[in-house]
């Protein structure tokens, strides 16, 4: 296998930021990587690999602080009749 070349994956960020204004977040070098190192089939696994990893570690996170670090939301409008 040859060596990764960063080429693409800076002028995919390049694009979104001129199309966007924003930089893309983790999926776009996820996917390309997926995609270099042969998950052919299913190249998204290595995302959803990297969200669960997110998750647990604000999930650690939250646990070590003993804060929440996503409060729930309080509906405060009117309730539908009927």
């Amino acid at each position: 296998m040859s060596p990764i070349r960063l080429g693409k994956v800076d002028i995919a960020a390049r694009t979104v930021l001129e199309a966007t204004g924003a930089r893309p977040d983790f999926v776009l070098p996820a996917l390309m990587l997926g995609r270099r190192i042969g998950l052919r089939q299913d190249h998204r696994a290595l995302v959803r690999v990297a969200r669960v990893v997110g998750w647990i570690a604000h999930a650690m996170e939250q646990y070590h602080e003993r804060d929440l670090v996503r409060p729930h939301a309080t509906y405060s409008g009117e309730l539908p009749s009927g």
